[in-house]
């Protein structure tokens, strides 16, 4: 039977345009809890960045303990890309923090890029649109040169870069934006999109002239971009 057990659970669930993580750390030692602590964060799915985060220490060896978790607060505006673990040592994993707390936090971070994945897998109509969402995010995520699969001369990384798609959104609008081009083989009106509006695809209103905004126009009801 073994005299120490750690145990790190975390869970993403869909908010919209944002996603929320649930870690839970529990230590055993000699079958008594020694450690559990809990942490929840809400971060925005097209950028990673931290939008709320709080924590609580159900069980702890010292009362002190409670206060690391006023470091939590400086992980506020955040984005959690390669690059934050180091941050969070520096931060909750300081004199003012706690190591463990640091550690249920780290796991967080790395959870969130398959929380993300698993939003495209959702959203995403096709394996094609899915595989474009990844290339984009992976870029702005700064995951070329992460680790070993991701290193710059490695066969992801090129595979990703013979794309010179344009960046898409991290959102369902931006997902059945990419899902309308694919359905209609051409360019959609980016007018449309970017100004939330229908009247773009009106002859004569549209910017982008040439871009077929009149043309799928149509699609554009169809598919409820704007609803």
């Amino acid at each position: 039977m073994p005299i120490f057990v750690r145990n790190i659970n975390v869970e993403a669930e869909d908010e919209g345009p944002n996603l929320r993580l649930k870690g839970r750390l529990e230590d055993r030692r000699s079958e008594e809890f020694l450690h559990v602590m809990e942490v929840e964060i809400l971060f925005a799915l097209t950028d990673a960045r931290i939008l709320e985060i709080s924590g609580s220490m159900p069980q702890v060896p010292l009362p002190d303990c409670h206060m690391a978790l006023e470091t939590l607060e400086q992980l506020i505006g955040e984005r959690m890309v390669p690059g934050f673990s180091d941050l969070v040592r520096k931060t909750i994993g300081g004199p003012q923090g706690c190591s463990h707390l640091g550690a249920l936090i780290m796991n967080m971070g790395n959870a969130s890029v398959q929380g993300r994945g698993a939003v495209v897998r959702k959203l995403a109509p096709t394996d094609e649109i899915a595989l474009e969402i990844y290339r984009s995010q992976a870029s702005q995520l700064n995951l070329p040169g992460s680790c070993i699969s991701w290193r710059e001369d490695g066969p992801l990384v090129r595979r990703f870069k013979k794309s010179e798609e344009p960046h898409i959104t991290m959102s369902p609008a931006g997902i059945r934006y990419r899902e309308m081009e694919f359905k209609a083989k051409a360019p959609i009106c980016l007018n449309c999109v970017h100004f939330r509006s229908r009247a773009g695809c009106s002859e004569g209103v549209c910017e982008l002239k040439g871009k077929g905004a009149k043309e799928y126009n149509k699609a554009c009801e169809e598919f409820e971009l704007f609803a």
